[in-house]
């Protein structure tokens, strides 16, 4: 999951650095997002949406450090665990500046228009970080295979739904 997203990323960064039409293909996309709003997909992307969101991310990232802790008794987890939600946050920060990525029009959004640059998304990369990572890292201390297997899932799963909520909340009516 994790490669695929570096990949999109790359992919899509290079595509907006180079002006090469991604411009037609966000209106594509958008037309076909909007097109399909309805109650049920609104309420799946506000929850995931909530999952990705600033408070939530660094409650989860907290508690699973303290988690991380009680569990092993050792500090570098947690560490590594909080490191990498700040470092992504940075990163994201950064991006978000070099890449100058304006957000879709504001009548078409359904929640609270918001006024940073669009890409990349801090609420997808902060999010699937912190669920990915607490998944790998507590599976590290999992002492069967099935449960380390089952964290991974998970983690991929929801990591997959907060990118989906990403590029849908603003046309599905997340904030």
């Amino acid at each position: 999951t994790g490669a695929a997203g570096l990949v999109g990323f790359v992919v899509l960064a290079l595509l907006l650095v180079l002006d090469a039409g991604i411009d037609r293909f966000d209106q594509r996309a958008l037309a076909a997002v909007v097109s399909e709003r309805e109650p049920n997909l609104t309420l799946l992307a506000r929850a995931a949406s909530w999952l990705g969101s600033a408070g939530v991310r660094v409650g989860l990232a907290i508690a699973g450090a303290v988690l991380l802790w009680l569990r092993t008794r050792r500090f570098l987890l947690p560490i590594a665990l909080l490191g990498a939600v700040a470092a992504t946050a940075s990163l994201v920060t950064i991006l978000k500046i070099a890449l100058d990525r304006s957000r879709p029009p504001r009548n078409l959004v359904l929640g609270a228009p918001l006024t940073d640059k669009a890409f990349p998304s801090g609420h997808a990369a902060a999010g699937s970080v912190v669920v990915l990572l607490m998944a790998l890292l507590f599976g590290l201390t999992a002492t069967k295979p099935l449960v380390r297997r089952l964290l991974v899932i998970i983690g991929c799963l929801l990591a997959l739904l907060i990118g989906w909520s990403a590029s849908n909340f603003y046309f599905l009516g997340s904030e």
